[in-house]
């Protein structure tokens, strides 16, 4: 046993060797500066602040600083003398202990930054930026200023953290201590303006700071190399729709220090099972980088999956860690007869057009009876002009093939706004308020209606004339907020049912004899009036139900946002919202199933993450009707 570890000791020795790594002990030859009593803060002392913006407090062993003001330019706490040149081809190690305190300020405006800052051809930085928070209610870290990369981390206490410049002085890598992986990799440097070398602590103009500071050190050689595979593991594609063919993807791995050495590559499963389906690939790491192209069978079930990529031994006696990749094998889309969405709705030729619109031969030329705006995801139509039959203002599909004896599933998300009544008031037979959605198929119609009450109040109903409608046919519903309207057709047309996000309203109800070809449509008739906003039309074989949301492709708003990206199962999730007073927050599966609601009466707050492992979508609701949805990966 002895003799194996020496061996695989010698090989460790030989492997730095070949990678230009630095074997000797760690040593803070370049700097190695505490906060404690020794720190001063006048030019020709142990530590130099540029720039009045930043205030500094000696504490014991340590120094708090911070910029409370973002007009007076940046502020930096920077070491002093600057040390000299950095050496190339040569990596360095950097270590720092710090503590961040509430700013008191916006998060936005917030950037405790720490950063490597090296004079010279390119005046180079490598920069991380600190948020205050205690790892569950915010708190994290950055290498960019608006924490799109935001790794989540309890920033109010003290935390060690380094930084390794790669020997090409190209890139970076970030570490926090008792976190055995980097938590960045492989980072660009970036350019910036002249700076004298050494590590800076405080803030750019218009940016807050308030961290203490213990000590900050730099040494020659990176002190925290192991063998390794590099995060992320790189697809050509995240996932693909299950058919009939093969899929092919391209897989690449960079690698520190496993040059020569063999990597595996497959696809497991939730339980980290490999998919026998999918053969294996053993690459020999070249350059530090191994590429494999893993093939799919078309019989491998949909489902979330995750491409592993593993070391086939130990590299000098050491392990390396497998590193993974989501991969998606989402099902066949539900909607294999319609599937239309409202963006660029009158985009192409009559024969391939999304959407064929009707217009009434007195509404033409009349702007101010009707319009269609094309909204952002979205369609608005509007009419207001009612004198005859032939005035009608449709959105409809070109004709839809459909097979004798089966069901179809057809869905609507829409959104009904209000019209002024004192302008345009109801009048049985010369014009009324009167939105419809509806299904015209085999010489038969299934359709709702939409309207608001003499209080405001919405409804829908079966009733093609809504003003005759009786109580009982009235069913109360937030019109006003976007919908799923579902029907579901029986297979001989005579009845259909309507749900109304996934809940029933109207059941085993008789469709209506008409004449026409098959298709979708939606408006307003010669006599009645309309105002909705429609984001799409889904048509299914089968019945498929009452469904669920399943759209999650939806109109993406600026100001909502939700870190972190990838949780472990269980963890919290925080929602961001800015200018909104309420959120509705809804995790969706890739099914399409809706995993939880919650209610938040704020514009920021938590939700719980599901506990299986897997690819989500978190659609953010606020009470101005914006919609956001974005990914979240559980692990």
């Amino acid at each position: 046993m002895k003799k194996k570890n020496l061996q695989g000791m010698f090989l460790f020795l030989i492997a730095l060797f070949f990678t230009g790594q630095s074997v000797s002990a760690q040593t803070w030859d370049i700097l190695n500066k505490s906060m404690g009593p020794d720190y001063t803060s006048a030019t020709g002392g142990v530590w130099y602040k540029p720039q009045a913006a930043g205030v500094i407090t000696q504490e014991t062993g340590y120094v708090n600083f911070k910029k409370v003001t973002g007009v007076l330019g940046w502020t930096w706490l920077k070491p002093n003398p600057a040390f000299a040149n950095l050496t190339s081809g040569t990596a360095y190690s950097v270590e720092v202990k710090v503590r961040v305190n509430a700013s008191g300020t916006t998060s936005t405006n917030e950037a405790n930054q720490i950063s490597l800052r090296l004079q010279g051809s390119s005046n180079l930085i490598a920069p991380i930026f600190l948020k205050y928070g205690n790892g569950v209610t915010g708190g994290s870290v950055t290498t960019v200023v608006n924490g799109t990369n935001a790794y989540t981390l309890n920033t109010s206490e003290w935390q060690i953290y380094r930084f390794v410049l790669h020997a090409d002085h190209l890139k970076y890598d970030v570490y926090v201590a008792g976190v055995e992986e980097p938590i960045f990799e492989n980072i660009a440097i970036t350019s910036k303006s002249s700076e004298s070398n050494g590590v800076y602590f405080g803030a750019e103009t218009n940016y807050y700071c308030d961290m203490d500071i213990e000590y900050a050190k730099v040494g020659t050689g990176d002190f925290y190399y192991k063998p390794r595979i590099s995060n992320p593991v790189i697809l050509s594609s995240e996932g693909h729709m299950k058919g009939n063919n093969v899929t092919n993807i391209t897989v690449t791995a960079n690698t520190v220090g496993l040059n020569g050495e063999q990597v595996m590559f497959s696809l497991v499963d939730g339980s980290n099972i490999a998919v026998t389906d999918v053969t294996s690939q053993t690459i020999t790491v070249a350059n530090n980088v191994a590429v494999a192209t893993l093939t799919i069978p078309a019989n491998v079930p949909a489902g979330q999956y995750k491409v592993k990529v593993n070391a086939t031994g130990q590299v000098g006696g050491v392990d390396v860690t497998p590193k993974t990749s989501p991969y998606t094998i989402a099902p066949t889309s539900e909607w294999d007869m319609v599937d239309k969405t409202m963006t660029a709705w009158n985009a192409g030729n009559y024969l391939d057009k999304p959407w064929v619109s009707y217009v009434g031969s007195n509404l033409t030329g009349g702007a101010d009876r009707y319009s269609f705006t094309q909204e952002n995801g979205y369609v608005n139509l509007t009419k207001t002009y009612c004198t005859a039959n032939s005035n009608s203002l449709t959105l409809s599909t070109p004709n839809i093939l459909i097979s004798t004896n089966t069901p179809y599933t057809v869905e609507y998300k829409a959104r009904i706004n209000p019209i002024d009544k004192g302008a345009f008031p109801d009048v049985s037979g010369a014009g009324k308020e009167m939105n419809w959605l509806s299904v015209r198929i085999e010489n038969t119609t299934s359709a709702l209606y939409f309207a608001y009450d003499a209080d405001g109040n919405g409804y829908v109903t079966l009733n093609s004339n809504i003003l005759a409608a009786t109580p009982a046919e009235k069913i109360a519903v937030n019109i006003g907020e976007w919908n799923l309207y579902r029907f579901v057709l029986s297979a001989d047309r005579t009845t259909f049912d309507l749900y109304v996000n996934g809940t029933i309203v109207f059941d085993d109800k008789p469709t209506t004899s008409t004449t026409g070809t098959n298709i979708l449509s939606l408006g307003a008739g010669g006599w009645d009036r309309c105002n909705m906003d429609v984001e799409y039309a889904k048509m299914g074989t089968g019945d498929l139900g009452p469904g669920t949301p399943t759209s999650v492709v939806l109109p993406v708003s600026k100001g909502i946002s939700i870190y972190p990206s990838v949780v472990k199962s269980g963890e919290k999730l925080t929602i961001n919202a800015e200018n909104a007073d309420k959120l509705l927050v809804e995790i969706i599966d890739l099914s399409g199933n809706r995993i939880s609601s919650t209610k938040i009466n704020n514009s920021f707050g938590e939700i719980q993450t599901p506990a299986t492992s897997g690819l989500y979508f978190v659609k953010v609701t606020t009470n101005e009707n914006q919609v956001s949805v974005l990914k979240v990966i559980v692990k």
